[in-house]
């Protein structure tokens, strides 16, 4: 991330001094709207207005709700860097550790590529902005949009009194109009006929994805006080889940992705005639007994023997390449000088991590923790020593 900026000139003649940073973010305008944790420092945040007008990779619909709620667009970026530095945990010892060649603050053409590891990011972002905006109502800092909130009666333990926290409910409305209206864009605005439509089905049923995660894994958190341990009173507020379980939860979604393909259905439906109506009636004036067709648009498992996934589920519409060799155009940084481990029974192996190339060893010194004792009371007490290791990076 980019040290925060103190804006010293007016908007629209950018001064000098920071000219130059907004040449270089302009260059990559044409990447999505996951860049905005890049533009915020270069904004107080009063500046926020012009934040959203400013900052390259929002939709038509983006900018306007960005406009509109001018306040949010700290918290937005907020939770999208949240998201990208879970990725990059969560994927560190996979072969594409969430990086893209020379850009490690976007991700460029692999969110866009339809993939389990697009499924994955997709959804990780919905659910930082859930959980970034819905953090900021409990802090106060969206006044007049939203504040804390009291724990449901239904959650509550017997006896125990209703306290403010988190507002799930706001962070997931906020981010549903926000992460999907980019997508809703891209279907009215966008060419690409059917395939375009197809990663936009995808895109949306992942970001609903992330945006589950953090509301089903949101509790009720309670504290109790009273003297010497007593619990006199117990106060219970709604709590988000660490943002570390969302996303072990959203790992293992990526572990099980579904492969799906798009299908369109034409959608026949009737109004009036004694048809009884139901979810399906068109209504608004349509002459009586007439037929409304309509193309419905639905995601289907390619292998017909699974059953279509659930809302919570991760899908994804392409393969994977094996990210073993740097590809600049599809955004694949390659292996080559990733560090790996012979001791690994996973995919940081380094028969898995270096693809068959092998691997370089290095034989470094580092300092690490050693004659530790217990002190009283209560404290560990270790000297540094140093010892010679062996560190490995593919070829």
């Amino acid at each position: 991330m980019a040290m925060r900026m103190r804006r010293s000139c007016s908007w629209p003649g950018l001064c000098a001094c920071r000219g130059f940073v907004f040449a270089q973010l302009w260059a990559v305008s044409a990447a999505s709207w996951w860049l905005l944790p890049l533009w915020t420092p270069l904004f107080d945040r009063s500046d926020s207005p012009l934040l959203c007008t400013a900052a390259p990779g929002l939709s038509p619909g983006q900018r306007s709700l960005c406009r509109r709620h001018s306040n949010h667009a700290e918290e937005v970026a907020n939770g999208v860097q949240l998201a990208l530095d879970e990725c990059r945990h969560q994927l560190q010892a996979w072969r594409w550790n969430c990086t893209t060649p020379g850009a490690e603050d976007t991700l460029g053409p692999v969110a866009q590529s339809g993939s389990r590891e697009a499924a994955f990011v997709s959804a990780l972002i919905a659910a930082g902005v859930v959980h970034a905006v819905a953090r900021a109502c409990r802090q106060g800092a969206l006044p007049g949009s939203c504040d804390c909130v009291d724990a449901a009666a239904a959650s509550l333990p017997r006896g125990a009194q209703p306290g403010c926290g988190d507002d799930v409910k706001y962070g997931y409305r906020f981010a549903r109009k926000f992460v999907d209206e980019s997508e809703h864009d891209r279907r009215r605005h966008g060419g690409g006929g059917e395939s375009r439509l197809e990663l936009v089905q995808m895109n949306l049923h992942n970001n609903k994805a992330g945006r589950l995660a953090v509301y089903n894994l949101a509790y009720t958190q309670c504290k109790c006080h009273g003297l010497t341990g007593a619990c006199t009173l117990k106060i219970c507020w709604p709590q988000l889940a660490d943002f570390r379980k969302v996303g072990n939860f959203l790992k293992e979604k990526y572990d099980a992705s579904s492969a799906v393909r798009l299908v369109t259905h034409n959608w026949i439906a009737r109004s009036g005639g004694g048809g009884g109506g139901g979810a399906g009636a068109v209504t608004g004036g349509r002459e009586s007994g007439k037929a409304a067709r309509w193309p419905r648009l639905h995601l289907e498992p390619v292998d017909e023997a699974f059953v279509a996934p659930t809302p919570s589920e991760l899908v994804h519409v392409h393969g994977s390449p094996d990210y073993c060799e740097r590809d600049d155009a599809r955004g694949v940084p390659g292996t080559v000088g990733r560090r790996c481990d012979l001791r690994s029974n996973g995919t940081g192996d380094c028969s898995i991590m270096c693809c068959g190339r092998g691997y370089n060893t290095v034989r470094v010194t580092v300092e690490k923790r050693c004659r530790c004792k217990f002190r009283w009371c209560c404290s560990v007490k270790c000297e540094r020593c140093p010892q010679t290791v062996d560190q490995l990076s593919c070829k």
